[in-house]
């Protein structure tokens, strides 16, 4: 899977274990969801 983000503005210091863990959060937050989303989509994408 090829993945390309385009970001402007945002999280910098994603190269730390402790910054990025503080950044992605519990399993309910705005990130994980997205990313559980974007991963549903995937899979239905290619069932098809």
């Amino acid at each position: 899977m090829k993945l390309l983000l385009l970001v402007t503005r945002g999280f910098s210091k994603w190269n730390k274990p402790e910054y990025l863990k503080q950044h992605v959060g519990r399993d309910n937050s705005y990130h994980n969801v997205a990313k559980s989303k974007c991963e549903f989509f995937d899979k239905s994408k290619s069932t098809h």
